[in-house]
């Protein structure tokens, strides 16, 4: 049915609904891809994560109405789940990384460059795979987990004003991010830490599926809005990445040379990403928390038709402006 609220469906049911989709795919992904084949296995290990990543994305829009206790304990449990799956990918994100780079910098590199480099990643990513994957049947584990967790999240309970059928249950989760988000960024700029910036890499990806799942209350403008989020995540994605290889490459057995080459290359490309990041996050947050919320509760009243006749002098200043490209 999509990873998005429904307008036939209170949102509490949607809620539910959509949490339950995340679980089920999550835990089929590592159970039904490949059997047996490497990639397959990858694949499956993969789009189970990013399930993952979804549902705890809409925990976070659903807290204020599912309640601290609650959030706390479905947050943790898929947390967990995810740590697990987390090694063998990770591993892989660095060896794109490292390939990313040298392709960035194809023009300035020998082409073996940083073979060595290279050898020793892949190495260490088939040692992680024997170890978590192959000894443990880890993948088999965490399925068992997610699918045994589907009567818990189907009597999920929501509190507040709204009883579940409108936009205030969601309206303090969606605060929060957006809220926290834009805090982090106004923190930035292009000396901070690498720590600083995957800070708010990880509210913009909440934001991100938050755009998502509302995108019905109108998906052009949302849509855009959506691609943006996205768009910085990854540049912001790939600088942490960047770091990890540099600091992998610091403690691995490479000669001086190689690894002060790289470094300088990691420093130079993560300006340049970071640039990038920063006038697209400019427009992301350049509004007011309590204004963003505003106006997603008049898309919720025009999705629903319940915009009072005369009012619109009134709502005609909510108008997103659409975002646009760096």
């Amino acid at each position: 049915m999509g990873y998005c609220i429904r307008r036939d469906e209170p949102v509490a049911d949607g809620v539910r609904r959509i949490a339950l989709e995340q679980l089920d795919k999550a835990a089929r992904s590592l159970t039904e891809s490949g059997e047996g084949r490497q990639m397959g296995r990858h694949k499956g290990v993969h789009e189970a994560r990013k399930a993952c990543k979804k549902l705890r994305a809409l925990l976070r829009l659903a807290r204020g109405a599912l309640g601290a206790e609650a959030y706390r304990r479905e947050n943790l449990f898929v947390r967990d789940a995810q740590r697990e799956l987390s090694a063998v990918r990770d591993t892989a994100a660095i060896i794109e990384s490292l390939d990313k780079l040298t392709a960035h910098f194809a023009d300035q590199l020998d082409g073996q460059a940083f073979a060595r480099l290279r050898a020793i990643l892949v190495e260490r990513c088939r040692a992680i795979e024997a170890e978590q994957m192959d000894r443990g049947d880890m993948p088999a584990h965490v399925a068992k987990r997610l699918d045994g967790a589907r009567e818990q999240i189907a009597a999920w309970h929501f509190s507040g004003k709204s009883n579940g059928k409108g936009m205030a249950m969601l309206r303090p989760g969606l605060h929060r991010v957006y809220r926290e988000g834009r805090r982090l960024f106004r923190a930035l700029d292009s000396e901070s830490d690498a720590h600083a910036w995957h800070d708010w890499r990880k509210q913009v990806k909440y934001f991100w599926y938050h755009t998502r799942i509302l995108c019905p209350l109108w998906p052009g403008p949302l849509d855009a809005l959506s691609d943006e989020l996205e768009r910085v995540s990854d540049l912001v994605g790939h600088d942490h990445d960047l770091v990890v290889l540099r600091d992998i490459a610091s403690s691995s057995d490479l000669d001086t040379t190689t690894a002060e080459a790289l470094a300088a290359l990691v420093d130079r490309r993560c300006r340049e990403l970071r640039l990038e990041a920063m006038p697209i996050g400019m427009r992301l947050y350049a509004d007011r928390p309590s204004d963003v919320i505003d106006r997603f509760g008049v898309y919720w009243k025009a999705w629903y038709g319940t915009v009072p006749a005369g009012s619109a002098g009134r709502v005609a200043g909510a108008a997103p402006s659409r975002p646009a490209a760096a």
